[in-house]
């Protein structure tokens, strides 16, 4: 059930969106098995609450994504599974978009590929290239719906906050399309703002909002931005350590960033 690419690369780290509600685990579904670890959690550590997860699709591996920048990593779709691509196909059916009927994106490159020679990524603009996106990102917002409810849930009353990490990918964000930002579920163009519909779930459920990034300051003002707008708190980190002067002195600079900002702000480094 895991989250399969284009060529049919398995990813072990999460299982598959599209199994969400369907009890797959001995009769339990994945947000049943979540909702049970996070109460045994709560339960477990009352006085030590403070939890974050990070939103995403695993477009590029984990222990990846400290170096991927370096290698301008595009990341492949995770939608190639037969639970995913049983989702897409019905959605597309139900508009009449025969594009998708044989599944996902034909040309959409693989982990190494370069954008610029990708051929899906020149139709991201285009009626079948937005609808496949806003299906792929839509499918990650549920997912993140059906936990945030859970998480809700479950620590309702223990007084402490709630936070949810957006992914720090960065590496294409000055390109048109955000080419590494799609793959991983965020549907951040230069002309559609990805990270909004995000931070007003997480404002539903009451979530903070953490960046693993903080020293990229393009990414951070939008996602600042979208923070304000909701009215919640963004909290920033730095995933890798940054020894040099440049990210010594990216920190009062991120700092003076949010003070002038109306949502809270937490920095961890």
């Amino acid at each position: 059930h895991a989250l399969t690419g284009r060529f049919g690369r398995r990813n072990m780290e999460y299982i598959s969106l599209g199994y969400d509600i369907l009890p797959v685990l001995h009769g339990r579904s994945p947000i049943q098995a979540y909702a049970d670890f996070m109460r045994n959690f709560r339960d477990t550590f009352r006085s030590f609450l403070g939890g974050i997860i990070t939103l995403r699709y695993p477009s590029c591996p984990s222990q990846k994504l400290g170096w991927a920048w370096r290698s301008r990593e595009l990341g492949e779709f995770q939608c190639y599974d037969k639970c995913m691509l049983a989702s897409l196909i019905v959605c597309a059916l139900e508009i009449e978009m025969r594009e998708w009927e044989n599944g996902g994106p034909v040309g959409a490159g693989n982990l190494m590929h370069n954008p610029e020679n990708t051929e899906f990524l020149f139709e991201v603009m285009t009626p079948c290239g937005e609808f496949f996106l806003e299906w792929y990102s839509r499918m990650l917002l549920q997912h993140g719906e059906r936990i945030c409810t859970e998480a809700e849930t479950n620590f309702r009353g223990t007084e402490v906050s709630t936070s949810s990490k957006v992914a720090g990918i960065y590496w294409h964000y000055n390109t048109p399309s955000h080419s590494s930002e799609l793959t991983a579920g965020y549907y951040n163009t230069s002309s559609r703002d990805g990270y909004l519909p995000i931070a007003q779930m997480f404002g539903r459920y009451g979530f903070t909002m953490c960046c693993s990034v903080v020293q990229k300051a393009f990414l951070i003002r939008q996602l600042l931005l979208a923070a304000r707008i909701c009215n919640i708190p963004l909290e920033g980190e730095n995933s890798s350590t940054g020894l040099d002067d440049e990210s010594f002195l990216q920190v009062p600079k991120t700092s003076k960033l949010y003070s002038a900002a109306n949502a809270g702000v937490v920095l961890v480094y």
